[in-house]
């Protein structure tokens, strides 16, 4: 059976309304989600630097703001709408209302990622393609959980997703705008993550493979390149210095006032160049200061921001785990996608054209190798596999080879309808608490805590929840700081506690005890007797 004839390709009328069908899907699935959820940790700073930004004072007054960026603006939009219709009006409990009704907005970066994926699958794999990449992208726990999220991970997956598809647009058909297209949303994807900085060497090391593709490089060639790489840094740079008002632009490095040591080693050995302009507004590079600093800070100290580095049991102040990502993304990625890119890899390699990886496939095979040995060898903030969103669009758009192969084999069609169909039943289990998702291979949810915690699995997301807990049943009560006895419920990021890990108060029962039930799959339910506390010594 071939499935490219049962559904049909862009641009059709029931293509399109196929297209509308799953996105309104994917609105509803993550606005439900959005509705049962606390806010998380980091909404709050998020949504607080983008009002800041909004009012014309993008300064980073707070060591929070260390990676907060505009393009959480989104967020803004409810607030801004309830202001213009009462002038007058003022928050009354702290802003809550309005980023719980922000978060709403967020959606716009999933639904842009989707229409990319949408439009580049269909001109790289034709067919029924699309429909299979959108649903396994737009269905993914990791993003469902994000989609709603007032962060900056899913803009970043999204620009550089943009970024890439214009680039490759470029590439084929030499259109001018493209190659405008591609250096604008660059320029936005440095302002939504800091990450995305090795985008532009990414970016060049895709151009040098390119390259090596002709048979003959003259100095006609070599210039024209080189004079577009610098439009390109022209357009990326006015980008970042739009967004940010252009305030404090152009100030001569031997006037900041950095705060990292990284920094202010740097601007000493450069102190003959201290007249020097940096082309880039005051706060973005603060930004990246901030970043710095705050890495190099020693645990305990207050004005740390960064919580350590906690995996398998194993916490580290500072380094990093050369395996985490992998490993989290492992466990939290569903086990269909794990089979597809598997089967993807496969016939990649099987069937390796360099023709055809030169002419398409190094757009986004690159970018994913390049950002994931970013993320582990060079990023020392190892809290969450959400970092690798940067890269999951360009993920699941590889993974449209498999299915194309897949259809290919007769008798293997059915493996495309499989996928989709397990994929609902592995999120419909932990629906709506997707964020503390993992697949089928960790079986005892119950201990989870033990492998992973951080924004991977609690993310402050079910922490409202706890009270509803002891209000409905009053036999429970929320773990102390000493060794106690009885129904003791305890949320997973208080229980591993990475940010006091050394002077854990709740260690007593991290070590020494398992929790018998789970709520939220955060939630962490214990029973304790007498007897137990004196089998421990406690």
């Amino acid at each position: 059976m071939n499935v490219s004839r049962s559904i049909p390709a862009f641009p059709s009328k029931t293509g399109n309304w196929l297209l509308l069908i799953i996105l309104s899907l994917h609105i509803a699935v993550t606005y439900y989600s959005i509705s049962r959820r606390n806010l998380c940790i980091d909404e709050s700073t998020n949504f607080e630097y983008a009002k800041n930004w909004l009012l014309g004072h993008p300064e980073r007054t707070d060591n929070l703001y260390d990676s907060k960026t505009p393009m959480t603006a989104p967020a803004l939009i409810p607030r801004i709408i309830k202001q213009l219709i009462h002038p007058g009006m003022k928050a009354v409990d702290y802003g809550v209302k309005d980023k719980m009704q922000g978060r709403y907005l967020m959606v716009i970066y999933s639904l842009l990622c989707a229409l990319y994926l949408f439009r580049w699958a269909n001109q790289l794999y034709g067919g029924w393609v699309w429909c299979w990449v959108l649903i396994l992208f737009l269905f993914d726990p990791l993003v469902i959980a994000n989609a709603g999220l007032i962060g900056t991970d899913l803009p970043a997956g999204f620009f550089t997703l943009a970024t890439l598809y214009h680039f490759w647009r470029y590439r084929q058909s030499k259109q001018s705008r493209q190659f405008i297209y591609c250096s604008v949303c660059a320029g936005f994807g440095l302002v939504a993550k800091l990450t995305l900085l090795y985008l532009v060497p990414i970016l060049a090391s895709i151009a040098i493979i390119q390259f090596s593709a002709l048979r003959a490089i003259s100095w006609k060639t070599v210039r024209f390149a080189a004079a577009k790489a610098f439009v390109s840094i022209i357009i990326i740079l006015l980008v970042i210095n739009t967004v940010y008002y252009f305030r404090h632009s152009f100030v001569p490095i031997g006037q900041y006032h950095f705060r990292s040591g990284s920094f202010k080693n740097l601007q000493a050995s450069w102190s003959f160049f201290k007249w020097l302009p940096i082309p880039v507004p005051e706060n973005y590079l603060y930004a990246v200061d901030l970043l710095k600093f705050n890495e190099f800070l020693k645990y305990g100290d207050p004005l740390r921001t960064y919580p350590g580095n906690y995996f398998f049991g194993e916490y580290r102040d500072s380094g990093r785990f050369w395996y985490y990502y992998l490993v989290a993304g492992f466990f939290k990625m569903p086990i269909s996608t794990l089979i597809f890119m598997f089967i993807s890899l496969v016939f990649g390699a099987l069937n390796f054209s360099k023709k055809q990886f030169l002419q398409t496939y190094s757009f986004f095979v690159v970018p994913i190798i390049g950002f994931f040995l970013v993320l582990t060898i060079v990023n020392p903030f190892q809290i969450g596999v959400r970092y690798l969103l940067v890269i999951w669009p360009s993920i699941y758009l590889s993974m449209g080879y498999g299915f194309v192969k897949i259809d290919q084999i007769k008798g293997w069609w059915i493996l495309n309808w499989v996928a989709p169909v397990y994929l609902f039943f592995s999120v419909a289990f932990y629906f709506p608490w997707v964020m503390a998702y993992t697949n089928e291979l960790i079986i005892d949810k119950k201990t989870v805590y033990k492998k992973m915690a951080d924004t991977n699995i609690d993310y402050g997301q079910a922490r409202i929840e706890i009270n509803n807990i002891l209000k409905q049943h009053p036999e429970i009560k929320f773990a102390s700081e000493k060794p106690d006895t009885g129904w003791i419920l305890i949320d997973d990021l208080q229980l591993v506690n990475p940010r006091h890990y050394y002077q854990n108060p709740y260690n007593w029962l991290y070590a020494n005890f398992e929790p018998v039930a789970q709520f939220q799959f955060v939630n962490l339910l214990f029973h304790i007797s007498e007897t137990d506390l004196k089998n421990k010594g406690l």
